[in-house]
């Protein structure tokens, strides 16, 4: 599917118990078969499959149930290792909506998804987000390289999520939002309020 022309389609998904965020970059190790084939198929395209949160199941064997939402991904780098297994890595782009599923004969699961639209936001980036941004920095020199380009309030934004320790839950709810300034409050409240697990 590409996402440049049409916001709806179908797309090869890849469950996993983590949830990738938009400008995220996460290592896997690919060796059952149905991946390996995904692999093949997806090439250099930003949108080439999709990342799904696994609610119950495993990554390996069965097929697992996975949440209703998720992120396009594509491969930006790729090694043999040691043990001759391959390793990617993989960066998160879109959000989308995952709609009804099948399995291929090959195990692959894929479904129909709809990329979501995003509400651009109104406001600059608060000071504080700016200041978390800098921690991370301080740690992970790279952290927020390439956080300038396209919309950069929505670019910081994502960089800096992908760096703090937050739940799955928290994730997914970031990831569900549409509104850029809702996400940033969102945030916000999980990073400042006691109250908020």
């Amino acid at each position: 599917m590409a996402e440049s022309r049409r916001s709806e389609g179908y797309l090869p998904l890849f469950p996993l118990h983590t949830v990738l965020m938009p400008m995220q970059r996460i290592p896997l190790r690919i060796f059952e078969p149905r991946y390996l084939d995904l692999m093949r198929r997806v090439g250099d395209d930003p949108c080439g499959f999709g990342v799904a949160l696994i609610v119950r199941g495993g990554e390996v064997g069965p097929i697992p149930e996975i949440e209703s939402f998720g992120c396009c991904a594509a491969v930006v780098d790729f090694e043999s290792q040691p043990d001759g297994l391959l390793g990617i890595t993989i960066e998160g782009s879109r959000r989308l909506t995952i709609h009804e599923t099948q399995v291929e004969a090959s195990g692959l699961l894929t479904a129909r998804v709809t990329l979501r639209e995003e509400i651009r936001a109104q406001q600059t980036p608060p000071e504080w987000l700016h200041e978390v941004g800098r921690l991370i920095e301080q740690q992970f020199p790279d952290a927020l390289r390439g956080a300038v380009v396209g919309d950069a309030a929505a670019a910081l934004f994502w960089r800096v999520v992908s760096y703090l320790p937050l739940t799955n839950p928290q994730k997914m709810a970031l990831l569900k939002e549409d509104s850029a300034d809702e996400r940033v409050s969102m945030l916000h409240e999980m990073l400042f309020s006691p109250s908020v697990q």
